[in-house]
């Protein structure tokens, strides 16, 4: 039975209504989600500036964070922070990891819409990161470094070092007779500045420098 189509006058415009409310919603929506984003992802950035600006020396706030971050920095109590915990605490101070514990930098953003604030509250990201870990200035500094500590090189080191040294003298007769070297011990100078011969390029009239030739 057909129905009267005069009762249904009117459905279809209310029903185009409906869907062009519900894709404008769902466009806001999407609008809304992406600037979020965006705040969420500026305050992890400035979480990230923040720590490694303090792993390296730095104090205070990094001048190039928004007024609208807030920052702050932990670092983590000593002692146990790291796995290991005290068992390797040793080893942490002689590779010169003096804070023994994790630095953490937080930032927030306060999600806003064209100045006013949409009901999400804070958005907060962190960086956690290992502080003072014990990087050297050169070569010569990462060779003292290694040779100073116990647990990592001269508890092994000293007793090869010295075993090498008895086969050596055992041998020395032995590789005599084939023109050999005598064994070199100083397993950490010898890389210093080291750079195959063939890979050295001479720059003008100036000293040879490290470039590679083509």
């Amino acid at each position: 039975m057909n129905r009267d189509p005069r009762r249904q006058g009117g459905f279809a415009l209310l029903e185009a209504g409906l869907v062009m409310a519900l894709l404008l919603s769902l466009s806001a929506g999407v609008a809304l989600l992406g600037e979020w984003h965006g705040h969420g992802l500026r305050a992890a950035h400035a979480s990230r500036l923040q720590a490694f600006h303090a792993a390296h020396g730095g104090t205070g706030r990094s001048s190039s964070i928004a007024p609208a971050h807030v920052v702050e920095q932990h670092a983590s109590p000593a002692g146990f922070s790291l796995p290991g915990g005290a068992a390797t605490a040793g080893l942490r101070r002689d590779w010169r990891m003096a804070r023994d514990g994790l630095l953490t930098a937080y930032a927030g953003a306060r999600a806003v819409r064209q100045g006013t604030g949409t009901g999400a509250g804070l958005l907060r990201r962190h960086t956690a990161l290992i502080g003072g870990a014990g990087h050297a200035a050169g070569d010569r500094e990462a060779q003292d470094l290694i040779a100073a500590n116990r647990a990592a090189w001269r508890r092994a080191a000293e007793p090869t070092r010295r075993a090498g040294r008895r086969v050596a003298a055992a041998l020395a007769r032995i590789d005599a007779g084939w023109g050999r070297a005598a064994p070199d011990f100083d397993w950490l100078s010898r890389w210093a500045d080291l750079v195959p011969e063939e890979r050295l390029g001479a720059r003008g009239a100036g000293r040879p420098w490290t470039g590679l030739k083509r």
